[in-house]
């Protein structure tokens, strides 16, 4: 057995329960430190593809796994893989800063998200979900 994976589930928990806690009081800091580490995401691929670029890295065949998953030709390379891995993080990226930034325009507005929809049950118990007219 691999120590590397012995450790992981420890670190995964070390992270978990802390990270849970933290965003129970501030969902915007941890939106935004997510937003940052997939920031660094992006720049670690985007230096990977560089090294491929330049030859320093080989541009291989991508493995089938990310060929499945993400939906890429037969003879998609690793240079292939990374680009669309790269452009998922950047959407993660984007994501996580926009909460941020939705969280705290909705404290400051003294408003929660997600206000403009309320469900009322009728007095038959069948759920009806209506926009909220301003």
């Amino acid at each position: 057995i691999n120590a590397e994976y012995m450790g992981l589930p420890i670190v995964q928990v070390g992270f978990f329960f802390p990270y849970f806690f933290a965003y129970m009081f501030a969902p915007q800091l941890c939106h935004r430190i997510v937003g940052y580490i997939e920031e660094g995401a992006v720049r670690m691929y985007t230096n990977m593809l560089a090294d491929i670029d330049a030859g320093i890295i080989d541009n291989v065949p991508a493995p089938r796994v990310a060929v499945e998953y993400w939906n890429l030709p037969e003879d998609a390379t690793l240079r292939d893989m990374v680009l669309v891995i790269r452009a998922d993080e950047c959407d993660h990226r984007l994501v996580n800063h926009y909460l941020s930034d939705a969280i705290r325009e909705a404290r400051h507005n003294k408003m929660r998200p997600c206000v403009e929809f309320r469900v009322d049950l009728d007095p038959g118990g069948q759920t009806d979900w209506k926009r909220v007219q301003n």
